[in-house]
């Protein structure tokens, strides 16, 4: 993290190993005497994604901060990928393995970190480690959400805006967590046929959209599981042919654009010093 002192960026306690089995959550540590010096950093989830047209502030992000373009989703669902995001340790280590799960106790969070160091942690939007939009560990919540990246982008940004522009003197890391392009996965339930009009002629299928044959376990199980949503939404996609991708990326696109927006609001009110602030993106 650009402008931090040396031993956080030599390698912070909160990312180092520990066992998974750990004991009970520890006491929260002291906050330290705010330091003016110290920067100010925005961490905002995003897809690493290349800039395009339509999407102007996605390359913004990347210029102003940090870009992590080698880095991978631990996980393929929502909880045990955040609980990693936010503790700098794997899925058996978090405990989080599945949606809805609390983070093992004894673990420090990304938010219980920066305060031991002095800063100020608040939190907009989607947590869900446990609960979707409510409780994030070691951070001040200043807003929630809502199941749609519709109904809570809009407010998630207006939040973090109404946070920056009260001009915090103490340094502080703010996590703007959005929703969308998330929308996408209520889409494709909505949309069993992508494109109504035309014959359904699976037996067709380019080769690029078959099965993989060495697919992950946790993927034939969901494509076998038609009772819960993801298992529906595979088994939809499955009858899908190379229309139907177009139609469902090009929808994609838009939610991108939507959240982009939403950003450029953001980048609208940073006006802090650049000697004082880094933007911090994911």
């Amino acid at each position: 993290m650009l402008g931090m002192e040396p031993t956080l960026s030599a390698g912070p306690s909160w990312a180092r190993r520990r066992p998974a089995s750990a004991p009970a959550r520890s006491p929260r540590p002291a906050e330290r005497s705010p330091d003016p010096d110290r920067p100010a950093i925005g961490l905002g989830p995003l897809s690493q994604w290349q800039p395009l047209p339509a999407h102007p502030f996605h390359g913004p992000a990347g210029r102003g901060g940090v870009s992590f373009l080698e880095s991978y989703c631990v996980y393929p669902l929502c909880s045990p990928s955040r609980g990693s995001l936010f503790t700098g340790r794997m899925p058996h280590e978090t405990g989080v393995r599945n949606n809805g799960r609390p983070i093992v106790a004894g673990i420090p969070t990304l938010g219980d970190h920066f305060r031991e160091h002095g800063y100020k942690t608040v939190y907009a939007g989607k947590w869900h480690v446990p609960a979707s939009f409510k409780d994030p560990v070691g951070f001040e919540q200043i807003y929630g959400g809502n199941a749609l990246g519709a109904n809570m982008d809009e407010p998630t940004a207006a939040a973090c805006i109404r946070f920056l522009q009260e001009k915090p003197q103490q340094p502080f890391l703010l996590v703007a967590s959005f929703m969308n392009p998330h929308d996408v996965c209520s889409w494709i339930r909505a949309h069993p046929a992508a494109v109504p009009t035309r014959a359904r002629l699976t037996s067709a299928r380019a080769a690029e959209h078959a099965v993989d044959p060495e697919e992950p376990e946790y993927i034939q199980y969901h494509r076998s599981d038609s009772q819960n949503l993801m298992g529906q939404a595979v088994t939809i996609a499955s009858q899908w042919n190379a229309d139907d991708f177009r139609f469902y990326l090009h929808d994609y696109y838009r939610l991108v654009e939507d959240v982009d927006r939403q950003i450029g609001r953001l980048f609208g009110v940073l006006e802090l010093p650049r000697s004082t602030t880094t933007r911090w993106w994911c």
